[in-house]
């Protein structure tokens, strides 16, 4: 047994990314397509300030369904 968190997430800092986005439940292709977008929109921040920050937007009256915009989180240590 391992006392380690096991995760495809993990794997991908292990090879070396700095950060990961992921999402806590199913979402929909229309959510993680505006997430993607705002990503490569903003390829020079941290992802967790343009998911942070794409989050706020859809909260400020841009979007309607609480539920999606919680969905997405990121885990790592971006290296500016």
């Amino acid at each position: 047994l391992t006392d380690e968190h096991l995760s495809i997430a993990n794997a991908f800092l292990h090879k070396g990314a700095s950060e990961v986005a992921g999402t806590l439940y199913k979402c929909t292709t229309d959510i993680s397509g505006r997430i993607i977008s705002s990503v490569l929109e903003n390829m020079e921040s941290p992802l967790y300030e343009i998911i942070h920050n794409t989050q706020k937007q859809w909260l400020n009256g841009n979007f309607d369904e609480l539920y999606k915009v919680a969905a997405f989180r990121t885990i790592g240590l971006p290296v500016k």
